[in-house]
């Protein structure tokens, strides 16, 4: 099954790299309200704001989506020079590209008791 989709879905991702409020590179950076991330196509639930953390880069990072089948991985190998393991998330149902995981969470900041090594 392809992992990929064509122009309406890639329409979906490009909308979610728009400048949000204040000119972030992307809009829910800076999102701190209690709530649930879900997938732009069909509305799943992917990750809980109880898990959002202040990540290295210009994306929201989360520490694990929602919980089992919320998203699906898969592994990259020599993604953008990274040492750490990185996977390629997809939404769980619709499988709809969100984006990569990294296993340097700890390394990039996040030191917190919640910390589960990744960072997605």
């Amino acid at each position: 099954q392809p992992l990929i989709f064509g122009p309406p879905e890639d329409h979906i991702e490009a909308m979610s790299a728009a400048a949000g409020p204040g000119g972030n590179c992307e809009g829910y950076l800076e999102h701190w309200e209690t709530g649930v991330y879900n997938c732009g196509r069909c509305s799943r639930a992917l990750y809980s704001s109880a898990e959002k953390w202040r990540g290295p880069c210009a994306w929201p990072s989360f520490r694990c989506p929602t919980g089992a089948g919320a998203i699906s991985e898969r592994p990259v190998q020599g993604y953008s020079r990274y040492q750490c393991a990185v996977l390629e998330v997809y939404c769980g149902n619709c499988r709809l590209f969100i984006g990569h995981s990294f296993e340097d969470a700890r390394e990039k900041g996040d030191s917190g008791a919640e910390c589960t090594g990744w960072r997605h």
